[in-house]
């Protein structure tokens, strides 16, 4: 079952205070991603993709905020559980330029993620694209490992 989490679940993401994401630890292995209170409105919605080949129901979202040219897109996976009494498992995968998904499979999804930063010896905005494995997870799970590559 569909549900119609877009005016629901995707306005309640915090775009305040974001914890440290996957970004942040780049050249360090792979990363675990704890599950995101949510609490936000839509109108920063920018992106709902439904993941067709996942076991549950699962998306992905991103919603703006920041700084448009560093970065300015948070992007979210969430897992709705069968029973609709229960919270959905929200994971905050980080915050970048752009995102496109490249594979999706039944155990993962891969990500051309474009993200930027400025150089701290010249002030410089640099860019780069990398390919990003964000795991199925179903919505009991507390976290996820994301891998990094170029």
């Amino acid at each position: 079952m569909r549900w119609n989490w877009v005016a629901g679940l995707a306005l309640a993401v915090s775009t305040l205070a974001l914890p440290a994401s996957a970004e942040d630890m780049i050249g360090k292995g792979p990363v675990v991603i704890k599950a995101a209170p949510v609490e936000q409105s839509a109108i920063n919605v920018a992106n709902v993709v439904w993941l067709d080949k996942a076991e549950q129901t699962t998306k992905l979202f991103s919603i703006t905020g920041g700084d448009p040219a560093i970065n300015g897109e948070y992007l979210f996976l969430a897992v709705m559980p069968d029973d609709m009494t229960m919270d959905p498992a929200v994971f905050q995968i980080g915050d970048f330029n752009s995102w496109e998904i490249v594979e999706q499979t039944k155990d993962h999804v891969k990500l051309k993620i474009g993200r930027s930063w400025v150089e701290d010896s010249s002030g410089d905005i640099k860019s780069t694209e990398e390919v990003w494995t964000v795991p199925m997870v179903k919505a009991d799970a507390k976290e996820i490992t994301v891998t990094i590559g170029k």
